[in-house]
């Protein structure tokens, strides 16, 4: 039985990093999970990323798969001021092979500014993906303690769309019930889609990636999402945004909903 198409292989056939760890903290997060699991990082070190020796050579992609692929970047960190230098390096490596790159971030406005910049020669084949899962601060710092605030993500993706980029958003894992919030904020500003999520494995992420007071308070929360989210609700919240051509669906929800899986990586598009 083929494997099920599920995560990052929804939006992109490979993914490309640079850093081992990422500031951003947040506690739900699959990568610091599987890092800290396999005592590759600590719940302290992960939030203070180390360079990866960098070498890859986008040839390879090229060699594996006979043709340009879409690539997501990054997937287990995020672009910050600190890595911004060779995160443009990286993307102009990847797109100069003539990959599509679909840029993954929780993004600050000064980051992205200096990316549309950089990446001008490249629009056509860049498709940036902003992750908002809540337009409520006090969600936003709880769950993703150092990432940009609302208004900055908000402003981010306002600058892209404004200078003609394709956007689109990912709410992914949802982190309140009440994601029409952003989905009418960013609507305006989105030219390619909409991403729904479920928050997925959150007892065992949480569980590894913070402790104490914190860890107690998100396993809380966690399950309250969870009940939020149940599969009745889940189910409403298709019926509403089903024919809707902005909104898609991430495998969370499929299974609930009986969407297929994609046929292959990187095909839902």
């Amino acid at each position: 039985m083929p494997k099920r198409i599920t995560g990052t292989l929804e939006w992109a056939a490979a993914n490309v990093n640079i850093d081992l760890g990422c500031r951003n903290g947040c506690l739900y997060c699959y990568a610091s999970a599987m890092a800290i699991q396999y005592k590759r990082a600590t719940s302290d070190t992960w939030t203070k990323p180390a360079h990866k020796d960098f070498h890859y050579d986008a040839n390879k992609l090229l060699d594996r798969c006979g043709c340009p692929v879409r690539v997501m970047f990054p997937s287990t960190h995020d672009i910050t001021l600190e890595n911004l230098d060779r995160c443009a390096a990286v993307l102009k490596h990847l797109l100069g092979f003539g990959h599509e790159v679909l840029i993954v971030t929780k993004p600050s406005t000064e980051c992205v500014v200096a990316l549309l910049e950089s990446l001008q020669d490249y629009k056509a084949a860049v498709l940036w993906r902003f992750t908002i899962g809540s337009a409520d601060d006090r969600v936003l710092r709880f769950w993703e303690p150092h990432a940009p605030p609302f208004a900055d993500r908000l402003n981010a993706l306002r600058h892209a769309y404004t200078d003609g980029w394709r956007t689109s958003v990912s709410m992914e894992p949802m982190l309140d019930p009440f994601p029409q919030a952003v989905i009418d904020r960013v609507r305006p500003m989105v030219t390619d889609s909409i991403w729904l999520g479920l928050m997925n494995n959150a007892a065992a992420r949480i569980s590894l990636n913070c402790e104490g007071k914190k860890c107690d308070a998100a396993h809380v929360l966690a399950r309250g999402l969870e009940t939020a989210f149940n599969p009745h609700s889940v189910m409403k919240l298709y019926g509403w945004y089903k024919n809707d051509p902005l909104i898609r669906w991430k495998d969370s929800i499929k299974k609930i909903v009986g969407i297929p899986a994609a046929a292959q990586a990187g095909m839902d598009e």
